[in-house]
């Protein structure tokens, strides 16, 4: 986009994002260039170097439409930087065109000669039906993570997605995945257009798992602000200018306790993230953070495994950031809550079909409203009763709107912790004790030598030989450690596969392949901040050669491997050396703590009340002190272990879980990953790229660059990648890129197809029995209406293929026809028929597309009803009953129903592709 072309006035078009309309240039200012998009109610601030803009610049014979004219171009006249556009005794400014108006860019390179080969005006058919099928699909966002796809995981995904305004707490049981149900909602709302950016604030220590989880399973790439700790460079919170820089990028993380400017908190985030949420506490500058932000941000989730560990006024506390005006009385709260639970049994007797006694059907009667009640009562015995009396009971539940908690009691695929401690005999124990402090950050003259005779890595071959047959993921506390034991093994001739926080990605994904492969090494070696984000599943075996003081981080390393659907068991081995600082620390989290036998629900408070008397009983010259401690810790410990069970929200439990759309969504996915249409297409796109494809294995195969690869080719980078199109592949071999309708590389194929003009414009030739003319012409019918209503979840861009004759009339191309036709000279459009007919055959064209266009509106006006009336009575409903449901709430939900219907009646229809075809008579 050149400079000296641009001027207040004038129309231009974005390449990227046609949908937009036409544009109006508001202002030239420096390196940037304000334009305004009428038809969406739009603006956007573009840098002039690199904006994705072409001039919108209308030809002799189009229409010209705005200001009430109407009339077809006879001459384009320059006045000073803007054009004029006269015809039929009418003259129009460029800057008074109609919004809605189409620029016409196919028939302005049709008539002008610049036309492509016949074959890819088919392969732009293509990718438009491709596109309105992953725009219009359930599964969107939901596809593209590299995760295995849990019921649990996609029920709350898409119930939360679902929700006009996304303002929930996540707090599913550790090891239930709470960061992958985050990034799920991220991903859907970042796909489907609801947000355009995000905040996700985390504890330091998060950082690199987020950054991981993130990238390895999402594709997303996450900016870091803060100090530069984190690889890659960093953002200054606390700049300025910071409201330009997310011009530049969407997604930012931010350490929790990083000082950030008044710039960062008046940022136009469209949607802020909280891990580990519990550590915000009530009149703390990080709480006070999130309320300023979470006041500001329409989506807010908070996430934590233990909301309620530090007590519930803190917990109501934090609940009030997601809605003040609901959690604002924390006695009302209290007592609510207290007759939910009363309401748990019954609850549960209808969710598992079993006989209810005479006080249910009381309660029932009692709590839920309508006149129905006795008559699904009197039916109970039948699901479909069962399922609506539940349905109505949970909505009944406050919280059920703002928190989700799912736990391990009720999730199938967790394996049986089996604890194995190694404790060796007496060793370098001076050198250990010092070791020991080096890790925690109390002895930074320490060197670490040696290992080659510590009794760790003599343990640890020792290990291996008994257990060959079983893979060995062995976690360590950095990447000294990491060497030294790896090195010390390698030595004995063993492979063993690498990872440390040091390492490049494209290092430990080939490092983890390589462990993953069934001839592959029998152990990895990992420290522990290397392992985050990675899919160890694989290990039975999880050796700890040495532990964390935090029982936080213990869990996390156990999370490596004690994951849903790892299997019966997982072996954990704390190999410590008596008599050391090591071998208390595993007393104490064993005996204490319980971490080993199973997940770690204890609070910090536990922690911080003990951790300077433990710390000097880790560094004592015998045991005693360790052994009174231990023994009112694990008091301490089952006092809360015993408050939080008996705090349980089965209820809340219940409606954090529906089954039902679970499995819907389930199998949506699962049809869209057996069919081959994107495999197929993603071949022939890498084929006509230049790069050439070998199969390597089950819907897997090496792409690799061709003697023709002459463009770079969206996401390929090098000389060669593999790639998968099938989800179990693509987990087993994390070096293989999984393809799915939502990875970057797919969707910027078909927008680099569909948004340049590849295949737009062309002309060819075919046999028929009589010489003759056809136009084929390429509609798309898409809404105008402002894009926050999110109109194409029911009219994404609707293609309309439109073939006519030289009399105007509608015909079809014969099969046979259509794959055998050749390439034409552009000659051809200089013969006088053809200069004379093609204005009349396109505006025929253009005739038959819009008649066709209402029932296309009407089609998405059913399915918008279809999908809103069930939600808006269900809010309507619940405005009675439920306290934490507004009238505001239910609204703005009736009012987005009602501008959708208008919007939708009318779709706008753009020209996007015109094929000539000259038919001349088959001489045979």
């Amino acid at each position: 986009m050149e400079r000296v072309n641009i001027a207040p006035g004038q129309r231009w078009h974005s390449l990227t994002e046609p949908e937009l309309g036409l544009g109006l240039i508001e202002a030239v200012e420096q390196r940037q260039v304000v334009i305004t998009f009428p038809a969406r109610g739009e603006t956007r601030r573009y840098t002039i170097q690199n904006a994705p803009l072409a001039r919108a610049q209308l030809i002799e014979g189009q229409r010209a439409r705005g200001s009430g004219a109407d009339f077809r171009i006879e001459e384009v006249v320059a006045d000073g930087d803007l054009l004029s556009y006269r015809g039929e005794g009418k003259e129009l400014c460029e800057t008074d065109l109609d919004a809605g108006l189409d620029v016409g860019t196919p028939e302005n390179r049709l008539r002008t000669g610049q036309v492509d080969a016949p074959e890819l005006f088919d392969l732009r058919r293509t990718g438009l039906e491709i596109r309105h099928r992953m725009l219009a699909s359930p599964t969107r966002g939901f596809l593209g993570g590299r995760i295995r796809l849990f019921d649990h995981q996609l029920s709350i995904a898409r119930d939360v997605c679902e929700r006009h305004r996304v303002r929930v707490l996540l707090a599913d049981e550790v090891g239930l995945g709470k960061t992958i149900e985050a990034l799920l909602v991220l991903h859907r709302m970042l796909l489907t257009g609801r947000v355009e950016n995000a905040l996700i604030l985390v504890p330091p220590a998060l950082v690199h798992q987020w950054l991981a989880e993130a990238y390895l399973r999402f594709n997303l790439i996450l900016r870091v602000m803060g100090d530069d700790t984190y690889g890659g460079g960093t953002i200054d919170p606390e700049s300025e200018d910071l409201p330009e820089q997310l011009l530049n990028a969407q997604l930012f993380i931010c350490p929790l306790g990083t000082d950030v400017g008044e710039a960062f908190i008046v940022s136009p985030w469209n949607i802020v993230i909280v891990d580990e949420s519990h550590h915000l506490q009530p009149g703390t500058a990080e709480f006070g953070l999130v309320e300023q932000l979470a006041g500001r941000v329409d989506h807010v989730l908070l996430l934590s495994a233990t909301p309620d560990r530090d007590g519930e006024e803190a917990h109501f506390q934090r609940l009030g950031l997601l809605d003040p005006a609901r959690f604002c009385d924390a006695e009302q709260y209290r007592l609510e809550a207290e007759a939910y639970r009363e309401l748990a049994d019954t609850a549960e007797k209808l969710q598992s079909g079993e006989e209810m006694g005479e006080d249910d059907h009381a309660a029932l009667r009692q709590r839920l409203p309508g006149s129905d009640v006795d008559e699904l009562l009197a039916r109970v015995s039948e699901r479909e009763a069962q399922r609506s009396l539940l349905v109505r009971l949970l909505d009944l539940h406050g919280i059920g709107r703002v928190m989700f908690r799912n736990v391990r009691a009720r999730i199938p695929g967790f394996p049986r912790r089996v604890p194995a401690p190694a404790e060796l005999p007496a060793g370098p124990t001076e050198r250990l004790r010092r070791e020991f402090l080096f890790d925690i950050g109390q002895d930074e003259s320490f060197h670490l030598t040696g290992i080659e005779l510590d009794p760790r890595t003599r343990w640890l071959g020792e290990f291996l030989d008994e257990n060959k047959g079983d893979k060995v993921l062995v976690l360590c506390a950095n990447r000294r450690k990491v060497e030294a034991f790896s090195g010390a093994l390698s030595a004995s001739g063993r492979e063993v596969a690498r990872f440390h926080e040091d390492m490049s990605n494209i290092e430990r994904d080939r490092q983890a392949a390589w462990f993953l492969e069934e001839e592959g090494p029998q152990v990895v070696i990992s420290s522990a901040i290397g392992a985050e984000g990675r899919n160890f599943q694989v290990a039975r075996h999880l050796v700890l050669l040495d532990l964390p003081m935090s029982a936080d981080r213990l869990e996390q390393s156990i999370g490596r491997v004690d994951r849903i659907g790892q299997g019966a068991q997982v072996h954990l081995h704390a190999v410590v050396v008596a008599g050391t600082p090591q071998a208390r620390l595993r007393r104490w989290f064993d005996e204490a703590l319980q971490v080993f036998e199973r997940p770690w629900h204890g609070s910090p408070a536990i922690e911080r009340e003990f951790s300077e008397q433990l710390l000097e009983a880790l560094l004592a010259d015998g045991e005693e002190p360790l052994e009174a401690l231990i023994e009112s810790a694990r008091r301490r410990n089952q006092q809360i272990i015993d408050e939080l069970e008996n705090g349980r929200d089965r209820l809340l439990e219940l409606t954090s879980f529906d089954t039902d759309a679970a499995h819907e969504l389930q199998g949506a996915i699962s049809r869209a990953e057996k069919d081959t249409e994107l495999q197929d297409f993603m071949i022939e796109a890498f084929e006509r790229g230049g790069l050439d494809v070998e199969l390597i294995g089950p819907r897997s195969y090496a792409v690799r660059v061709g003697s023709e690869y002459h463009r770079p080719f969206p996401g390929f980078h090098g000389e060669e990648m593999g790639v998968t199109f099938d989800r179990a592949v693509g987990l087993d071999h994390p070096e293989r890129t999984l393809l799915t309708w939502d990875h970057p590389m797919v969707r910027d194929t078909v927008d680099g197809l569909l948004d340049h003009e590849t295949g737009n414009a062309c002309i060819a030739l075919s046999s028929g029995d009589s010489p003759g003319l056809l136009l084929e012409a390429l509609f798309v019918a898409e809404p105008t209406i402002d894009s926050s209503l999110r109109a194409d979840r029911f009219l994404p861009p609707a293609p309309i293929h439109v073939i006519v004759d030289m009399s105007g009339e509608e015909t079809e191309l014969d099969a046979g026809n259509a794959a055998d036709l050749q390439s034409a000279d552009p000659g051809v459009l200089d013969l006088p028929q053809v200069h004379d007919l093609l204005p009349g055959m396109l505006e025929r064209a253009r005739q038959i597309a819009d008649d066709k266009a209402p029932a296309i509106g009407a089609r998405a006006r059913r399915q918008m009803r279809r999908e809103l009336e069930p939600a808006v009575a269900r809010l309507q409903a619940l405005v009675a009953t439920n306290p934490t449901v507004s009238a505001a709430e239910l609204e703005a939900a009736q009012a987005e129903m009602d501008q959708l219907d208008r919007g939708l009646r009318a779709p706008r229809v753009r020209l996007d592709g015109l094929r000539l075809i000259l038919q001349q008579e088959d001489p045979a």
